[in-house]
């Protein structure tokens, strides 16, 4: 199985926060994980602490707060 890096806007919703759980305890070959959108220093505290509650050694880190290409419109 390939290792896996997650991007993640995890903290406003559960569904981050529970996928991330999810892909913590199954034994999926997680490798690392960054933060986007928004307060992203917040998201990787967020993140972080769940892998620390894990145990597993797995970085995490902050990607950007903005999309690159500028603001996007909603559907």
């Amino acid at each position: 199985m390939n290792s896996i890096l997650l991007s993640t806007d995890i903290g406003s919703d559960i569904d981050d926060a529970l996928a991330t759980l999810a892909i913590l305890n199954v034994g999926m070959p997680l490798e690392g994980i960054y933060t986007v959108n928004g307060d992203v220093h917040a998201r990787a505290c967020i993140a972080k602490h769940m892998v620390n509650l894990s145990g597993k050694p797995i970085e995490v880190g902050m990607g950007a707060s903005k999309p690159i290409g500028g603001e996007v419109e909603p559907w």
